[in-house]
C-alpha cells in the first residue's frame, strides 16, 4: 500500500511545487463550467476556414475545417477612447494540446512558432455571437498560461507573383500621449510555403493602398 501511495504521489510531481501544479490543474477542470469565461472556442488558419472574408457574426459551429476547444476569455483591462486600445486574453484548458495536424509541421517545424500564437480563433461574446480573433503572443505565467489576442478588423486585398490574395487582420490603434499616434498592422501570410510577418508602425495614410514589402503589395484595405 505504501508502494502504491508513493507511485501515485510521483505521477502528481517529484517537487511540493510540481504537486500542487498537477492539483491546481484538477481544480481547474473540475470547476471550468463555473467561471462565466468559460466557453468553447474554434481553431484554425488561414487554409482552414469557409468564412474567409468575414470577421463578425461567424458560425464556427458548421465548418468542419475548425477544431472546437474549451478556453477562458478573460478581460483584464476595459477601452476607453482616451487610452490604447487594450488587449485580451484567452487560457486554454489544462491538458489540451496541440489538436491540429497541420500546425507542427507548417509552423513550428519551419518557423519555430510555439502553438497557438499565430492562428485565429473564433470566440463568442455574451450573446453567443462568434467573431474573429487573432492570437498574437503567448504571456507566461507561473500557473497558467495566457494567450495574447486581437479582434480582427481589417481585411486586406495584395497582389503576390501576379496572384491576387486576402486575409483577415488586426490594426491595433494606439493614441495615448507617451506613445504617440500609429498604427501597428498585425498580420501572418503564408504563401506557397514562404511566411511573411509583417509589423508596421507608420502613420496611417489617407490613401487605401498600403506598400509593406516589396514582394507584397496590397491592393485593397478596408474595414
Amino acid at each position: 500500500m505504501y508502494e502504491s501511495f508513493l507511485t501515485r504521489m510521483e505521477n502528481q510531481g517529484k517537487t511540493h511545487g510540481q504537486i500542487r501544479k498537477t492539483q491546481s490543474d484538477d481544480i481547474m477542470n473540475q470547476t471550468w463550467w463555473d467561471d462565466i469565461q468559460s466557453r468553447v472556442v474554434y481553431l484554425y488558419d488561414y487554409f482552414h476556414d469557409n468564412e474567409p472574408t468575414t470577421n463578425y457574426d461567424r458560425h464556427p459551429e458548421e465548418d468542419p475545417l475548425k477544431i472546437p476547444v474549451d478556453a477562458k476569455f478573460i478581460i483584464t483591462q476595459y477601452e476607453t477612447l482616451s487610452r490604447d486600445q487594450v488587449e485580451y486574453h484567452l487560457m486554454f484548458r489544462p491538458g489540451q494540446g496541440d489538436p491540429t495536424d497541420y500546425y507542427e509541421n507548417n509552423y513550428h517545424t519551419v518557423w519555430s512558432a510555439r502553438f497557438p500564437v499565430g492562428l485565429y480563433v473564433d470566440v463568442p461574446d455574451d450573446e453567443g455571437v462568434f467573431n474573429r480573433w487573432l492570437i498574437v503572443a503567448e504571456q507566461h505565467g507561473n500557473q497558467f498560461i495566457k494567450y495574447s489576442i486581437l479582434p480582427c478588423n481589417y481585411f486586406f486585398h495584395w497582389v503576390y507573383k501576379n496572384k491576387l490574395y486576402d486575409m483577415c487582420a488586426v490594426a491595433r490603434l494606439r493614441n495615448s500621449y507617451n506613445s504617440g499616434k500609429h498604427l501597428p498592422l498585425y498580420i501572418a501570410i503564408y504563401i506557397e510555403k514562404i511566411t511573411i510577418s509583417v509589423k508596421s508602425r507608420r502613420r496611417p495614410r489617407p490613401r487605401k493602398d498600403l506598400h509593406m514589402q516589396e514582394s507584397v503589395t496590397t491592393a485593397g484595405l478596408h474595414r
